[in-house]
């Protein structure tokens, strides 16, 4: 009966007290629109929210915003406890309620809906574990504005959360400001003793060693960081232009506008492999910071144009995935994207190992390919873009991005895949393998 109790109250509280959230519009002057969790004007530029992060467009191309009309659902959206006064006893009881919800929802990997959770029990009770929580969900959503903000907020409640600094040297890390990660990194190792903390540390020690008289070249989308005493300026603004270019091209075809510029880093060879850790066969490396060796480049070539394109678009699908995406759909996209197609001697391949049954299953191309072998990472990369050739081909490119946005949405491959495709992956991969048998070379 208590238990019986316990829900029919939390039923009621959930249906007096919350209003479901409702997307505001965007009206652009083209005649499209923008559905998202909330717009808001800045300047001349209009933001707004969506589940992988905030976006802007200029404000000259919108028509108008059409706000939410219900006031419960604006101060949900905001973190703030929906109209209608309760005690504290009861505010806590339901920011524990939805806490453990969106503890759930966050260890399964549903971060927009642990989000939703996480504002909802934030808005009831402000304390250190519901800002917490809040923060940690935007982190992984990268909405690192809002994420920042609320581990700040952390700090403020608590100045030695080990968590909150963590998280916080981890987004200075990722933007190339490395002493304020240090800082944030020692004062998290003086709170709680963290061997992983002192791994980062140390890797952070490398780099800033190896940096340390770099100069940069800023754009509207990139930050890239080069060493003066090897690299002509001239060449840098020209990498620029090339990854401005690539940008528009990669952000339209993926339909994501990452919110933070890119962060591009180019180390002398013996810098590069002293700081990066990537197999012998690898040409560049890309941890959240793309990180290529110059290789005495004077010039924009075409392989660095192709090695540029394929760590690009890396980044863009780790964006809109939120990192929820198959070592295989990775590798085959960025082969695709830096112009590459699966030659002849690659489809001899594929079959020959397809008629003595060596041919690996997609599934074993789940992870990274960098503890693999030369010879293995050939065949990983030939079977991983004449797959994703196949899927392209065969239907296009709208599904394929269908795909990313489910598992974007943390959705499982196999229930991204059969919602992007009606079938699914291993039936799909039956059929690439018919085809790979059949086809003329």
């Amino acid at each position: 009966m208590a238990s019986a109790f316990k829900q029919a109250w939390f039923l009621f509280c959930l249906l007096f007290f919350t209003g479901a959230l409702h997307a505001d519009v965007i009206y652009l002057k083209n005649g499209k629109k923008i559905e998202c969790e909330s717009a808001w004007q800045e300047g001349k530029t209009v933001k707004y929210k969506i589940s992988t992060g905030t976006a802007s467009i200029p404000q000259s191309m919108v028509e108008k915003i059409e706000k939410s009309s219900s006031a419960s659902s604006e101060s949900a959206a905001k973190g703030q406890a929906p109209v209608g006064r309760i005690d504290p006893l009861t505010g806590e009881r339901l920011a524990r309620f939805y806490t453990d919800r969106g503890m759930e929802l966050l260890q399964s990997k549903d971060f927009p809906k642990a989000l939703k959770q996480f504002e909802k029990a934030y808005g009831y009770h402000s304390s250190e574990t519901t800002t917490l929580n809040l923060a940690i969900a935007y982190y992984y959503l990268k909405d690192d504005w809002n994420a920042e903000n609320h581990f700040n907020e952390v700090l403020r409640k608590n100045p030695d959360n080990a968590v909150a600094l963590n998280y916080l040297a981890e987004m200075h890390w990722r933007k190339e400001e490395l002493d304020q990660a240090e800082e944030y990194w020692k004062r998290s190792l003086s709170a709680k003793e963290d061997p992983g903390i002192r791994t980062k540390l140390q890797r952070l020690a490398k780099e800033r060693e190896a940096a340390a008289h770099y100069n940069s070249e800023e754009s509207n989308h990139f930050l890239i960081r080069y060493d003066g005493g090897s690299v002509d300026p001239s060449f840098a603004s020209a990498v620029s232009a090339f990854l401005e270019e690539a940008y528009q091209h990669l952000s339209s075809q993926y339909d994501v506008f990452p919110p933070d510029p890119f962060v591009v880093i180019f180390y002398p060879q013996q810098q590069f492999v002293n700081v990066v850790d990537v197999p012998v066969w690898s040409g560049g490396a890309n941890d959240g910071k793309i990180k290529l060796p110059i290789k005495g480049l004077t010039t924009v070539n075409p392989e660095l144009k192709r090695l540029l394109l394929h760590e690009l678009s890396h980044s863009f699908v780790n964006l809109k995935t939120l990192g929820n995406s198959p070592g295989w759909l990775q590798e085959g996209l960025a082969k695709y994207w830096e112009g590459e197609r699966t030659s002849l001697q690659g489809k001899t391949l594929l079959r020959n190992l397809l008629s003595t049954r060596s041919l690996p299953p997609l599934r074993n191309l789940s992870g990274s390919f960098a503890d693999a072998n030369t010879q293995t990472a050939s065949i990983f990369y030939v079977e991983s873009l004449s797959f994703v050739e196949y899927l392209i081909a065969r239907y296009n490119f709208l599904q394929l991005n269908q795909l990313l946005d489910l598992l974007g949405k943390q959705h499982s491959l196999q229930d991204a895949f059969e919602a992007a495709y009606q079938v699914s992956p291993e039936e799909m991969e039956k059929l690439w393998r018919a085809d790979l048998s059949f086809s003329p070379s």
